[in-house]
């Protein structure tokens, strides 16, 4: 079988077996179609099932290029040896220096994630995920592409790209919020912007960044981010899980989890305190559904 390596990866010469392995896997259940049916809607035009993969003319198959492990194993299984032709995007390299010094837990994740090109980083709130996702950019030594959800979010890397790289405001690129400009070394970008750039900006980037990936509305954050070839790309999220039951697609696109930091060692090393839950009895009763109407319920506690 071959396989070749770009903004996706271009299978042809499949083993029927194969093919119909990651084909399977690779169609998930609509959640609309879910939802529609759960509300007792019609489901006219709605597609049951969502497809994450095309056919080619040759035989083979376009899958997302984060489902490349996963394949990997599937084709080990069945015995079948796998040709890899790697056309992703490396450009000159660019002159990083990173001033933080990381903790023990955050060096242990950082070297893990560095024994593979892509893959998603895992960390709780107060572990230092930007930090991390800084010091990666600084050992890839590719210009670098930050895509986040909102604009306070963008601000908050850019003022971290300043404190542990030292790169002033001014130099650091910005695209969103009225702001259209590609750094020499990093930008920093809301994902509906990139969205829109895409296929300009994926000539200008070796390293690609989604922070809180699992945020990215799946239509929007999967044309944006399938469109990069770069040679690394990086997924950082508290919490990789996707209510809309699409989680496996911050995967396929982004690669596998390969460091996940525990919320134990945080508390351990006094990075974060650990809280005490203390339990107070009501007479509080509701009927409303806390997955889908909590602050509802909250609103109606304090009332």
């Amino acid at each position: 079988m071959r396989c070749r390596i770009s903004h996706k990866l271009f299978l042809s010469d499949m083993p029927e077996s194969v093919k119909d392995a990651v084909m399977a896997e690779l169609t998930l259940e609509n959640p609309k179609w879910l939802e529609n049916l759960k509300m007792g809607r019609t489901n006219f035009r709605v597609s049951r099932h969502l497809k994450f993969y095309s056919a080619r003319k040759c035989g083979g198959l376009i899958v997302p290029r984060g489902y490349g492990e996963r394949l990997a194993r599937i084709c080990a299984e069945q015995g079948e040896a796998v040709e890899y032709e790697d056309e992703r995007r490396s450009l000159p390299e660019v002159d990083f220096s990173f001033s933080g010094e990381l903790r023990p837990y955050q060096r242990t994740a950082c070297e893990a994630m560095l024994r593979r090109r892509f893959g998603t980083l895992c960390a709780p709130t107060g572990a230092g995920k930007t930090v991390c996702g800084l010091s990666l950019i600084v050992s890839r030594r590719q210009p670098a592409l930050v895509v986040v959800h909102t604009r306070d979010l963008a601000m908050q890397w850019v003022e971290r790209v300043e404190q542990f790289l030292g790169i002033p405001a001014r130099e650091v690129g910005m695209i969103g919020s009225g702001k259209s400009r590609v750094g020499e070394r990093i930008t920093v970008a809301t994902v509906q912007s990139v969205y829109a750039r895409a296929k300009e900006l994926k000539k200008r980037i070796g390293h690609l960044v989604v922070d809180e990936c699992h945020r990215a509305p799946s239509r929007t954050f999967t044309a944006a981010v399938t469109a990069f070839d770069s040679a690394y790309s990086l997924g950082l999220s508290a919490t990789p899980y996707r209510r809309d039951g699409l989680t496996s697609l911050i995967f396929w696109h982004l690669g596998e989890m390969h460091a996940r930091i525990d919320g134990e060692d945080l508390m351990d090393s006094g990075a974060i305190m650990r809280p005490e839950i203390r339990i107070r009895p009501t007479d509080f009763h509701t009927r409303r559904d806390p997955s889908e109407e909590y602050g509802l319920i909250i609103a109606d506690l304090t009332e």
